[in-house]
């Protein structure tokens, strides 16, 4: 089952979504059922598309991802338009007791990084050789960038509140925990 979130307008911060750093989340859940419950609501990538193309406001999130083995991916993101450069989380579920540690990273995915610092680079060594032409492509990156960033600003809120309904699962750090209502 795909969840859903909406209203959510977090504030954009963009050097925490932007960078790949550091999240550890903690849950009661064994990993095995942890696991198993994100994979049933989740369910098969055919329905995630599928339930995008139902008619929701613009407003409305959807999670969806992937769980292989030990390992999952997570995005959260708008159901009207792909946002490459979303918050997305790759975590790996550790035993920890009697519930999960999952420990991964959130930012923007790997090829959008990489894209980025190939374009960037590419740019700098063509204004640093004095070609001029190359600042509207920075400008354009840049823009890209920014836009990208705000239209993805409360993905990442609203992905840890998915995972504290679903799997129970909430941030280790304080940091973490800002915007994220109290546990009942």
């Amino acid at each position: 089952m795909t969840h859903c979130v909406s209203g959510d307008h977090a504030r954009v911060s963009a050097p925490r979504d932007l960078i790949r750093r550091p999240v550890e989340l903690q849950s009661p859940l064994p990993p095995d059922e942890l696991l198993a419950r994100l994979k049933a609501e989740l369910g098969p990538p055919r329905r995630q598309i599928l339930a995008e193309l139902h008619p929701f406001p613009p407003n409305v999130r959807v999670t969806r991802g992937w769980v292989r083995g030990r390992h999952a991916w997570l995005a959260n993101g708008s159901r009207v338009w792909r946002n490459s450069w979303r918050p997305t989380l790759h975590v790996r579920a550790l035993p920890d007791g009697t519930g999960t540690l999952l420990r991964g990273r959130m930012g923007w995915s790997v090829p959008v990084t990489a894209f980025m610092a190939l374009w960037f680079g590419f740019c700098f060594v063509g204004l640093a050789r004095g070609e001029w032409q190359y600042a509207g492509f920075v400008a354009f990156a840049a823009a890209l960038t920014a836009f990208g960033t705000i239209t993805g600003r409360g993905d990442r809120r609203a992905l840890f509140a998915w995972l504290d309904q679903v799997i129970e699962a909430r941030p280790v750090e304080q940091r973490d925990l800002a915007g994220l209502p109290e546990r009942r």
